[in-house]
């Protein structure tokens, strides 16, 4: 057990590892123990667990409302800080200085050292600016090739421990996902670089790739549905310019055989925030194709990515990072896919203008939007143009209520 009183002070900022590398047993010792502890706040990204579930004192930042993350936000235990997640490494050097660091290590290498394992983003530069390092070891946390690794002589204190990782089941399939796949698979060219982020869509599109060559992975998360286009044949990553030969990712969100396969295929490799999300290196891949998910999309091209309606319910996370990465890119490619409606059926995810204000992927970035209709090219279009690309792709329901707002 950690005495989190010993090494905490009033107003630190403790950062978390997120998601599938939450590490449990110190996350819940800091919820039981949070009445005798200074107050403190925790950044926390994308969130799997119901721990913080059970804090009544501790309050929370985030760069978004993603996984359980929602639910903080939603009682106000949580703020949010609107940025790129590449800009993340420089707020811990400036505005957002961290004070101390919790780690997910995994057991130790024949070098003495141990890797964060299947989260590594913006670690790096957390441990970096940290005062205090504080890890649990556990057996069940695979070392990843490629990633942050730390020696325990660098860690204030630690405990050992043997507990499953937190795990994401895939998304189940629909059929608008399937249709909005095949299109997406048909402006895919052999050779493409990929980023992809999760949901029942991005695994679609992925399950439609299998068929294609030579692709390569360039991303800020590994799944299921990507480990498995990976093993398909189909990404052999020859064509990149950079780290040649490997499919680069910052995180892994999946099942424990997701993992298994991360620490044994040496195509895989670990990259920091500062690498998977820079705008230089993505620049320098031919090909790049970027795929991301929205909430809506306005007739003129603008993303909102973020709220539904007025509640926050997702994030700007490393869309426009990517979006614009793709745009550097020769040949390069950025997608926004989604369904033309909410689950209901009822609302029109192609609005003519975005509800609560708040534009996450500007109009002058995008690129290629899809849904179950069809595929609209947005970039070089005027607004009008733009405006009747979009509707001929909404739910036909709602095409003459969106083509009463554009004029001429």
């Amino acid at each position: 057990m950690i005495d989190f009183a010993q090494h905490l002070r009033d107003n630190d900022l403790i950062v978390v590892p997120q998601g599938t590398a939450e590490p449990l047993s110190l996350t819940r010792q800091l919820v039981a123990d949070e009445h005798q502890l200074p107050a403190v706040r925790l950044f926390v990204g994308t969130l799997f667990s119901d721990t913080f579930d059970a804090s009544s004192r501790l309050s929370f930042l985030s760069f978004g409302a993603l996984g359980t993350a929602r639910r903080l936000v939603a009682r106000g235990a949580c703020e949010v800080i609107p940025c790129h997640l590449s800009q993340i490494p420089a707020l811990f050097e400036t505005r957002l200085a961290p004070d101390v660091v919790l780690l997910h290590l995994s057991a130790e290498s024949r070098d003495g050292r141990h890797s964060v394992g299947i989260v590594d983003d913006y670690l790096q530069a957390a441990i970096a600016g940290a005062r205090t390092v504080i890890a649990q070891v556990n057996t069940a946390m695979p070392y990843t090739p490629g990633s942050t690794t730390v020696a325990l002589d660098e860690v204030d204190a630690y405990e050992y421990v043997d507990m499953p990782l937190l795990e994401v089941a895939p998304a189940a399939t629909t059929e608008q996902a399937h249709r909005i796949g095949q299109f997406a698979a048909e402006l895919i060219d052999d050779g493409s670089q990929l980023q992809v982020g999760i949901g029942t869509v991005p695994d679609m599109i992925l399950h439609e790739l299998h068929g294609h060559r030579d692709l390569g992975i360039h991303s800020g998360l590994m799944t299921d549905e990507l480990m498995k286009l990976h093993l398909s044949g189909a990404v052999t990553n020859q064509g990149k310019s950079v780290f040649p030969g490997h499919s680069v990712i910052g995180s892994v969100f999946g099942t424990r055989d997701l993992y298994k396969q991360v620490s044994q295929n040496d195509e895989i490799m670990f990259r920091p925030v500062t690498i998977t999300h820079a705008h230089d290196v993505l620049a320098k891949l031919d090909k790049f194709v970027s795929i991301n998910s929205a909430i809506e999309i306005d007739l003129t091209g603008q993303v909102n990515s973020e709220m539904a309606g007025m509640k926050y319910m997702g994030a700007i996370g490393g869309q426009v990072d990517f979006i614009r990465g793709a745009a550097a890119s020769r040949r390069g490619r950025s997608i926004i896919a989604l369904a033309s409606t909410d689950r209901s059926g009822e609302i029109s995810r192609i609005t003519p203008s975005i509800p609560s204000g708040i534009t996450t992927t500007a109009r002058s970035d995008i690129d290629t939007v899809i849904t179950e209709f069809g595929v609209a090219e947005l970039r070089g279009r005027t607004t009008t143009e733009r405006a009747r690309a979009l509707i001929d792709i909404a739910h036909p329901r709602f095409r003459s209520g969106l083509s009463a707002h554009v004029q001429g």
